[in-house]
């Protein structure tokens, strides 16, 4: 299973630098936790109402895009509290680990799961 992150996400959506890298993941059933959806559309909403880079409905586009991607479950969303709990008690895989609580840019590999971080 490979673990998509919310700066990933939103560098896909958002057509960033790189994001062709995310869209060749995307091309199969990737995972992320719920709390990246949040992430990921508080970066189109900075996007239009901050930076003033794109419409209300771009941003709208966007967001109906996301919800297509979990429709069709090409992104599974689990609840991030799982996760948590699990990695207090020490029993969660590093990728999971790694990804929750590292800025790195980089690809995490365990035996079952691929994070995909931006």
């Amino acid at each position: 299973m490979i673990v998509v992150d919310s700066s990933s996400l939103a560098k896909y959506l958002l057509r960033e630098e790189g994001w062709r890298d995310v869209e060749q993941y995307l091309q199969k059933v990737v995972l992320t936790l719920d709390h990246a959806k949040k992430e990921v559309l508080n970066a189109v909403w900075k996007h239009s109402k901050i930076k003033h880079v794109m419409t209300e409905v771009i941003a709208e586009k966007l967001h109906n895009t996301l919800n297509q991607l979990i429709d069709a479950k090409v992104l599974i969303v689990e609840e991030e509290n799982i996760y948590v709990d699990e990695d207090i008690l020490g029993t969660q895989p590093d990728p999971i680990r790694f990804g929750l609580y590292s800025p790195s840019h980089k690809v995490g590999t365990s035996t079952n799961k691929r994070l995909i971080s931006k």
